[in-house]
């Protein structure tokens, strides 16, 4: 009885070890791939998520995706914020898109905060009402709270912001 008692016990106590180490190691590596490289040093942790409005996991699931590009996300990070005055920028830098329309204007600042907002971390969920409402002045196929295809959003969404 002792015996099996002693043995049992060891099975236990590596059994924790193990799990222990296990997520330890799972820690580590979900908190380095977390952090964002700007220039060569590290400077936030990604630890946002984004709330669902309503059927809206389509356009969570695309941004969540984007904002892990580093490339991609350092690019619109780094862009200046815009005013938008009267459908002018009021002699702040103005972002060319192809269509020269306000509307891209805006989806490319909303677009810009929604990411700012992911990496800063000072908030578990944030709400990408803003962007949404530009959504669905821009891309009318994304109005209301339907269900959609998110390949098909990432696809406007890029032609959109193609600057």
């Amino acid at each position: 009885q002792k015996v099996r008692e002693h043995l049992q016990n060891l099975e236990n106590s590596a059994f924790t070890a193990d799990r222990h180490r296990k997520r330890k190691l799972l820690e580590n590596s979900t908190l380095n791939s977390k952090l964002l490289k700007v220039n060569g040093s590290t400077t936030a942790i990604c630890a946002t998520g984004l709330r669902n409005l309503g059927n809206t996991c389509f356009m969570n699931t695309i941004l969540q995706s984007l904002s892990n590009i580093e490339q991609f996300c350092c690019y619109f990070k780094e862009l200046p914020a815009v005013e938008l005055r009267n459908g002018k920028t009021a002699g702040r830098r103005t972002y060319h898109t192809r269509s020269q329309g306000d509307n891209n204007v805006s989806l490319v600042e909303e677009f810009r905060k929604t990411l700012c907002a992911l990496w800063q971390g000072s908030q578990t969920a944030f709400s990408p009402e803003s962007l949404f409402y530009v959504v669905w002045k821009i891309m009318p196929n994304f109005r209301g709270y339907q269900q959609q295809d998110a390949h098909e959003f990432m696809r406007y969404l890029l032609d959109h912001l193609h600057l």
